[in-house]
């Protein structure tokens, strides 16, 4: 059996957030550890891992099937990845280290302080309304840590995901049906059912599963006139033609070319921007390298263009399974059970990432955009043994040679000394 190990930790009973009876009971742990908010100026790694997750997200990108739609929140598998990072050791800290550009209290520090960017438009998922968005963006950032009720955790590990990601902490039975509601509870909750349950698949090796839920409602701060929406051709990836809803428009917007790919800004009411990039006709838009993104990006701050703009009016729901993606991009230690590559989150026990995915969705319509994604990382592993007493005979002792179904002692050796 694996027994819960953790120091300066509080339990307490509740229930699932969301969920109450449908979720079943859950055990809540509550850190003594405080959360700690970084200031963007005391996070010097917060440049490298903004380029860092940028390429990531254009790696996930180019590992998809080039005939489908794609949703991808890379600030979501980053901070995902993160949390993860907190209990990394041997290679699978040195490749969690490039994947994300940072490494150790640099990149924690920074993904707290890109958090904390965010935390002045959270909102309450379930008060968005898809019809009648926020007049200022709604941005709802939310981590969560579930543990098998049998898993053995270091207290350091825990620590730091509430120090530096706000992650609350439950316990369920990670191989059954209730702990599988506990974490479909959990991401209803933090998607306003945007996204419905959890990816997770309950396993008898399942240690523990990280969540991180990034859900963003925002108002364009011009929207198009619906009545100017009119079907259109689109010419797909396969050369095949369908009819779609365009939304029409002329407004006064950043506007960039570079090497016959092109880019568009549209703002929203306030702090955020929906970038269109364009490539030339018959090129996957996938293809686009760092450079040309970055080239696009610098050329946006130019002055302001009047665009008239023909926009698809799109619903898209994706699942991204993110083993291949990371192995592509040279993550691979973390999947190995012999790597020894999560020792910080159970010295002893050979953990690994047993599944990774992400969910998202996103609409985008006349009146803004609500887009949605989970991130999930279930670590699995075999048991270390339990130790519930250490016990060395270092002085002189009694052994006793015993029959056992008499009691009837048939040797007393005194040991007060070796040799």
């Amino acid at each position: 059996m694996r027994i819960v190990a953790v120091v300066a930790i509080v339990a307490t009973t509740a229930l699932a957030a969301c969920g109450g009876g449908e979720a079943g009971d859950a055990q809540v742990l509550r850190a003594d550890v405080e959360y700690r908010q970084v200031a963007l100026p005391d996070a010097p790694a917060v440049a490298a891992v903004v380029a860092a997750t940028d390429e990531f997200g254009l790696g996930v990108l180019r590992a998809v099937d080039p005939e489908e739609n794609l949703v991808f929140s890379p600030a979501s598998a980053a901070v995902a990845l993160a949390m993860l990072g907190e209990g990394a050791t041997n290679a699978g800290a040195t490749e969690l280290d490039t994947l994300l550009g940072a490494s150790g209290d640099e990149r924690s520090r920074a993904i707290n302080a890109l958090v904390g960017v965010l935390a002045p438009f959270d909102g309450d998922p379930a008060g968005v309304d898809d019809e009648d968005l926020p007049a200022t963006p709604l941005v709802h950032v939310a981590n969560n840590v579930v543990l098998d009720d049998q898993a053995r955790v270091e207290d350091t590990f825990l620590a730091r995901l509430a120090e530096f990601h706000d992650a609350g902490v439950q316990v369920a039975d990670l191989a059954s049906g209730s702990g599988k509601a506990v974490l479909d509870a959990w991401v209803r909750e933090h998607t306003g059912g945007r996204v419905e349950e959890s990816a997770i698949v309950p396993a008898d090796d399942l240690w523990l599963v990280l969540q991180n839920a990034v859900l963003l409602a925002a108002r364009w701060q011009q929207e198009f006139d619906p009545n100017a929406t009119a079907e259109g051709p689109f010419t797909g990836a396969t050369g095949e033609t369908q009819t779609v809803d365009f939304m029409n428009g002329l407004q006064e917007l950043a506007y960039a070319e570079h090497e016959g790919w092109q880019a568009v800004e549209l703002p929203y009411t306030d702090g955020f921007v929906a970038r269109i990039v364009l490539p030339p006709a018959g090129e996957d838009p996938a293809a686009i390298e760092s450079g040309a993104l970055a080239a696009l990006e610098s050329a946006l701050a130019g002055p302001a263009l009047r665009v008239s703009l023909s926009l698809p009016r799109f619903t898209i729901d994706s699942s991204t399974q993110l083993r291949d993606p990371l192995a592509a991009l040279g993550v691979t230690a973390i999947f190995d059970p012999a790597a020894r590559a999560l020792e910080g989150i159970s010295p002893g026990a050979d953990l690994y990432v047993g599944q990774a995915v992400q969910q998202a969705t996103i609409t985008v319509g006349e009146e803004g955009t609500v887009a949605a994604a989970v991130t999930e990382i279930g670590v699995a592993g075999t048991a270390a043994p339990e130790v519930d007493v250490v016990l060395t005979v270092d002085h002189p002792f009694l052994l006793v040679v015993e029959e056992t179904s008499t009691g009837w002692d048939l040797f007393h050796a005194l040991v007060r000394s070796i040799g």
